[in-house]
This record gives C-alpha cells, structure tokens and sequence, in this order.
C-alpha cells in the first residue's frame, strides 16, 4: 500500500509537468530539507523504506533526474546495493562504514570498535578521531552515487547525505544544479 502511495505521489508531479523530483525516506529528510535546503518538503516524495522502488517509478514516469536527500543512517545502505532499508532486510551499515574506513587508513584496533557501534553518528566520530573521515565519506558518497546510477541509468541523479549530529556529510557534484532545477519548476 506504501508503494501505491508513492507511485501516486510521483504520478501527480509528473502530471504537473516535473521533470526533476526530489526524494528523501521520512522525517529526518523533512527537517532537513525545510531547514537547511530552505523549500518546503511537501516538494518531496517521502520513499520510507522503498528508496529503490521509488527511483524505479521515477524512471518509468519519464522523470529526468531526482535529488535523494537522506540521513546517512538510511542512504549508508545504499553504498551495499540495499534499496529496501527496513531493518528486516538487514543492517549492514557499520560494515560498510568499517570496510571503507578500512580503505583509507583505519587502524586495525579501531575497527573492531568501529564494527561495534550502534549509530552511524558514532562510526562518524571514530572517522573524525582517525583522521580518515573526509576520505571516507567521499568513498561512501561515491559508492552510493554509483549504486543509484546503476538502479536507474537512464536518468540523472543526484545525492544529499547528512547526520543530525554532522549536519551535511556529503553530496553529488551536481546536487546544487539538480535543487536549483527543483526549486524553479
């Protein structure tokens, strides 16, 4: 029925002649968009849990891009391929976190620490003591980027990732100019 829900929701941007839609999974999203990015968030579709079944609508109404703004708690899974985020489907996001930071540099007595921790506000804070968190984020961005464009390669596609914590973690490079593309429609 959620599914329905949101297929409605694209269906009616798309009526009113939107090409760029904006996504984000819930609330956090919400807040963030209306405080930060300064728009109203009912411009936002709410995916919840079923981001990858929202991009497919997307691409299948004919949308050219979409902006996916979202807590690094939910979008961190998308960096494994996982486009249903419920818990129930699994939680893979602090091994993720440790297999990245791994690349870049975290050191072997962390990363059982890192594995450990039950936020991602946490595994961020071990990022920053190392001095790996910049490189690490980049990496998560980009691994979620990817995975985007490989679920829906016909449209463009941008990426917002924040923390209540952090505030703004990382984004696409054309994140700016797919919110500008939002804003004047």
């Amino acid at each position: 029925a959620l599914v329905d829900t949101i297929k409605v929701e694209l269906s009616t941007h798309r009526a009113n002649g939107e090409d760029f839609i904006l996504l984000t999974p819930g609330n956090y999203g919400s807040d963030y968009i209306k405080e930060y990015i300064g728009i109203s968030p009912e411009k936002a579709v709410l995916t919840s849990n079923f981001i990858g079944d929202a991009m497919v609508e997307t691409e299948k109404l004919g949308f050219k891009g979409l902006l996916l703004i979202g807590h690094i708690g939910k979008l961190v899974k998308l960096a494994a391929n996982m486009f249903n985020t419920h818990s129930k489907y699994g939680d893979s996001r602090m091994d993720i976190f440790s297999s990245c930071a791994g690349a870049n540099g975290l050191k072997k007595e962390r990363f059982n620490e890192m594995l450990e921790c039950a936020t991602c506000d946490d595994a961020i804070r071990i990022l920053k003591e190392e001095n790996i968190y910049e490189d690490t984020m980049k990496m998560i961005v980009s691994r979620i980027e990817k995975n985007m464009k490989l679920k829906v390669p016909e449209m463009e596609i941008g990426l917002i990732v924040f923390s209540k914590e952090y505030g703004l973690l990382g984004e696409s490079d054309n994140a700016k100019e797919l919110l500008n593309r939002i804003k004047e429609q």
